[in-house]
């Protein structure tokens, strides 16, 4: 789920895969989750922020039950309900959805299937 938030200074963006694709399903096929790691470094690359710096695109480890990427301050508990942490960011919506989406469709790619 992608949770876009417009703000006065910019839009918050929080992106959170669910629960459902950590576990192996009988029932149907779970896909491969995005990489957030890698999705993080390409929201940095068009904000113009690192890592380092106070406020950047942060990103949870991939083998989290309910991983989940960011705009804003580092801190976040896992699977907290409310995201303290969030900041206005500059980039638009329709660059942060393009983007999540690639993410997704890099990873689901079955060229077999």
């Amino acid at each position: 789920m992608l949770a876009i938030g417009p703000q006065l200074d910019g839009t918050t963006y929080r992106f959170v895969v669910g629960t459902s694709s950590w576990f192996d399903l009988a029932t149907r096929r779970v896909l491969p989750r995005p990489d957030l790691e890698a999705l993080r470094a390409r929201l940095d690359a068009l904000e113009g922020t690192g890592p380092e710096d106070e406020l950047a695109w942060r990103a949870q480890p991939e083998s989290s039950p309910s991983p989940e990427l960011w705009f804003g301050s580092a801190e976040h508990p896992r699977f907290a309900e409310h995201h303290q942490g969030l900041r206005p960011s500059r980039l638009a919506p329709a660059v942060v959805r393009r983007e999540v989406a690639q993410a997704l469709r890099a990873r689901w790619a079955f060229p077999d299937a």
